[in-house]
């Protein structure tokens, strides 16, 4: 029994990420890594099994993944799968091991108004019903 390495890589895919503001945490900050300036990281967990991974930005939003870390090789060097992390499932789509990871949209924290719009208002129930009073009359 000894420790197992998560290593992968971030691209950046035209998004202006740099590295130095993103952190890997896997199961919610149980161990966490930083990416180096060429977009590389390590974490070392202590045991195997399922592990969620999560890459953390200000602006950018990452799927999180699922690694499963098998204690016996099937190949060498091939104890470990990744997979998108599902809500409902889980897991869901494969990926491939290292890890490459890019951000899958950006985030919006304010919602944008809507531009000024008089048709609103005569769409409004209320004003319907007045106009048609004002009409039949």
């Amino acid at each position: 029994m000894g420790s197992y390495l998560i290593e992968g890589r971030i691209e950046r895919r035209g998004f202006p990420i740099e590295f130095h503001q993103l952190k890997v945490s896997v199961n919610s900050n149980e161990y966490v890594g930083l990416v180096d300036l060429n977009g590389y990281f390590r974490i070392q967990v202590a045991q195997p099994g399922l592990h969620k991974l999560e890459v953390h930005h200000r602006y950018f939003f990452f799927e999180p993944v699922v690694v499963e870390i098998f204690e016996e090789d099937f190949a060498a060097g091939k104890n470990m799968k990744a997979y998108l992390y599902s809500m409902s499932d889980g897991k869901d789509f494969r990926l491939r091991y290292p890890l490459e990871l890019e951000p899958s949209s950006r985030i919006a924290y304010f919602e944008e108004k809507a531009p000024f719009d008089p048709l609103v208002y005569l769409k409004n129930p209320f004003v319907m019903m007045i106009g048609f009073s004002l009409v039949m009359s």
